[in-house]
């Protein structure tokens, strides 16, 4: 009898923690990792929807900590597993580790010995991700990073203009749409691109951000390909045209799915970590 108590007590034990694992959080506002419904750190309230879950450990591995920067850049820290450790990660595609998608995955960074480290170039921001931390024992933790999406609200009157460009007879032309297996022929070249230009409204001091431009694909997977910080004068409204040839996205789209998906495209542009304008296009 005694003996049956026991095991029903540990059986009941391990389905507690099971529990608190699935139900772990972290917080949007510091990042700590919690399990009741108020933040242990700042006492944020445990969002509804748009908050970071936590994956269960592996090899005991544990990513403590995913704070979004108000730069735009995220900082995961994590504990556990043998040194090196590699970090990469997938746009969210389904909750089985996206298994059955062709979804890209990148990898940010190798050979890491320390327990930290903070993403500038590779996340867009808002965006939900599969972060992929694995150590030198070839453990794997899958961690779904799943942030509070942001828009730029701090200069009233700023918006984002977007032109389609394409290399005509050795002239840039401006053109409504592309198509696909034009793009397939051409895709090393540099003859399809986007103009995009970032009109800010008044303001007394300069802009110090961090600029980011994604590409959106039809299935909603992004792609981040331009990252730049800026310092703009207060009396600049319009900081000028910037001209993407994209021949990197179309090389890593070709490389990775063979292909050029037809469909609605939408292009993003984000200043730190909200987002400051979005145009769609169409590539059939």
């Amino acid at each position: 009898m005694k003996k049956t108590a026991a095991i029903i007590l540990i059986f009941a034990l391990i389905l507690t923690f099971a529990t608190a694992l699935a139900d772990a959080w972290y917080c949007p506002e510091c990042g700590q990792r919690n399990e009741s419904n108020f933040c242990s750190n700042c006492g944020t309230k445990r969002p509804e929807s748009g908050g970071t879950s936590a994956s269960s450990s592996a090899g005991g591995l544990s990513i403590d900590k995913a704070v979004a920067n108000s730069d735009g850049s995220v900082t995961f820290s994590w504990s556990g597993g043998t040194s090196p450790y590699t970090l990469q990660y997938e746009w969210y595609g389904n909750d089985n580790h996206n298994i059955g998608t062709d979804i890209i995955l990148w990898t940010a960074a190798e050979g890491i010995y320390g327990s930290s480290t903070t993403l500038k170039y590779d996340l867009v921001p808002g965006e939900r991700y599969w972060i992929i931390l694995k150590d030198s024992d070839n453990h794997t933790l899958w961690y779904d990073y799943h942030p509070k999406r942001e828009t730029f609200t701090g200069i009233s009157g700023s918006y984002m203009v977007l032109s389609l460009r394409m290399m005509r007879n050795k002239r840039s032309s401006t053109v409504n749409s592309f198509k696909a297996n034009e793009i397939e022929r051409e895709y090393l070249s540099t003859l399809f691109g986007a103009t995009i230009k970032m009109n800010i409204g008044k303001r007394n001091s300069n802009l110090v951000c961090t600029a980011r431009m994604a590409m959106f694909l039809p299935n909603g997977e992004p792609l981040l390909f331009h990252v730049e910080d800026c310092d703009i004068p207060g009396w600049m409204s319009a900081p000028g045209w910037e001209t993407y040839d994209m021949k990197y996205v179309w090389t890593q789209l070709m490389s990775i799915k063979e292909t050029i998906p037809a469909g609605r495209y939408t292009f993003r542009l984000y200043v730190d970590n909200g987002l400051f304008g979005q145009e769609d296009i169409s590539i059939n």
